[in-house]
């Protein structure tokens, strides 16, 4: 594929806005664990196929060589996390609805680049755009939740 950089994680946060859309009708229906069980049966079946299809071997590791006991609990801590994060955020979108919940979990790249930094010293380009952007997010989404309360 040869597209800009940018046609990917637009084209992945239109369709995490069209799933969460489609999570608010389908969890007044279905219980939260149930549907996110399916789903994760489901993925495991989609993503078993794409690397039967490719001819990926089935192994964590990119080498033929054993995982380190660091990556492998790197691996299960984010396993748990997004576990953690989808049961999190299905609430969030039965409680509140997609639109609330989505525009509050819009935070998440200030995240991103925060544990990245603190945890493994990941340096910030453009320091003070990331800091003025930040602020506009963090405003607006304060200004999201206070609205939300009156």
């Amino acid at each position: 594929m040869n597209l800009p950089w940018w046609i990917l994680p637009a084209t992945a946060a239109a369709l995490w806005g069209l799933m969460y859309a489609l999570y608010d009708i389908l969890y007044k229906h279905i219980s939260i664990p149930v549907s996110l069980f399916y789903f994760a049966l489901a993925s495991c079946a989609s993503y078993a196929l794409v690397l039967l299809v490719t001819k990926t071997p089935f192994r964590l590791s990119n080498s033929t060589a054993p995982l380190d006991s660091n990556i492998l609990l790197l691996f299960l801590l984010t396993v748990l996390i997004a576990v953690t994060c989808n049961f999190l955020m299905g609430y969030a979108i039965k409680n509140s609805g997609a639109s609330f919940a989505s525009i509050i979990e819009i935070c998440y790249p200030l995240f991103t680049l925060l544990f990245g930094y603190l945890i493994f010293r990941n340096q910030i380009a453009n320091l003070g755009w990331f800091l003025g952007g930040s602020a506009l997010v963090l405003l607006g989404v304060s200004i999201i939740i206070l609205k939300a309360k009156s």
